[in-house]
């Protein structure tokens, strides 16, 4: 099929402003209305399918597929285009949970500057599945999340750290008085949630699973130190991985080792194996990003 290029042009723009007489208007050279609409139909020809209703406007589901794909390129070709020049800034976008922007990002991404400083970081928070998710739709540069061990031939992985999953629950706790619980123990407790679709929480879910329990969530939180404050306040107990002291010392809990039942979680950035990102930017990132993971975490 040769695509006509400039038919997908003028759908983005009708698209995006939700119609043909509209689309005129915003379209950055001199078009009218029955041209729009001519083309549009060879489009859909070519297509075989409809993309949109005429009234009132609305996009197909066919029609809103291609939307969203045109998008990533229109929306982003005038910042592309300024970062042609030589001296033009580096974007570098990364995807991480909250817990690493907060606590290890803003450390990484001052060596990342003064290694090369036409880099210009942009950090989109989310959680694990979620930040590989972007990492995939290539939507990001790379992502930094913890997971279990995550293997796919579109990526590159490196593993930057190792934390064994760990119980956390408040001081004075009868799971903190024994080192041996029945399973029924499990069953009888409340637990928080930590980005519900994180590692940690599918680890959970796993875990209790073959003792044929489907634990209660009492609470549910993006933030390990919220988490923390929760099981503190004796609202449920959490499992996550191993934390770091520097988040536990103000609060009252106990961190109880759980690997052998629960497993491990890695600390990995990813990215698309096919990049047009500068591998020195992308090793130098995981060879400091690994050293820092020991430091910090």
């Amino acid at each position: 099929m040769n695509v006509n290029l400039h038919h997908l042009e003028l759908f983005y723009y009708t698209a995006k402003a939700k119609g043909i007489s509209n689309a005129v208007k915003i379209i950055p050279y001199g078009i009218r209305q029955p041209a729009i609409s001519q083309q549009l139909m060879k489009l859909e020809e070519e297509a075989g399918t409809r993309l949109f209703e005429r009234k009132p406007f609305a996009l197909t589901p066919a029609g809103e597929r291609l939307y969203r794909f045109l998008s990533r390129f229109f929306d982003n070709i005038e910042s592309e285009l300024a970062m042609l020049g030589e001296d033009a800034p580096i974007r570098f976008r990364i995807a991480c949970p909250s817990i690493i922007s907060a606590k290890y990002l803003p450390k990484l991404i001052g060596e990342l500057t003064a290694k090369f400083p036409k880099l210009r970081p942009n950090v989109f928070e989310a959680d694990g599945v979620q930040c590989l998710a972007r990492l995939n739709r290539k939507e990001v540069d790379a992502a930094i999340a913890f997971s279990v061990q995550y293997k796919s031939k579109s990526l590159e992985i490196t593993n930057l750290a190792k934390f064994p999953m760990a119980l956390v629950v408040p001081v004075g706790h009868r799971f903190a008085q024994k080192g041996f619980w029945p399973k029924s123990d499990f069953a009888s407790e409340r637990w928080i949630a930590i980005q519900e679709t994180s590692g940690g929480t599918m680890e959970l879910l796993a875990g209790l699973s073959q003792f044929g329990i489907t634990p209660e969530f009492s609470a549910s939180t993006n933030s390990i130190e919220a988490a923390l404050d929760y099981v503190e306040m004796g609202l449920g107990i959490a499992l996550m991985a191993y934390p770091p002291q520097s988040l536990t010392k103000d609060h009252n809990v106990v961190v109880l080792p759980q690997e052998e039942l629960f497993g491990s979680l890695y600390l990995s950035i990813a990215w698309q194996a096919d990049t047009n990102m500068e591998r020195s930017i992308l090793n130098y990132t995981a060879a400091t990003a690994k050293r820092l993971a020991r430091q910090i975490l």
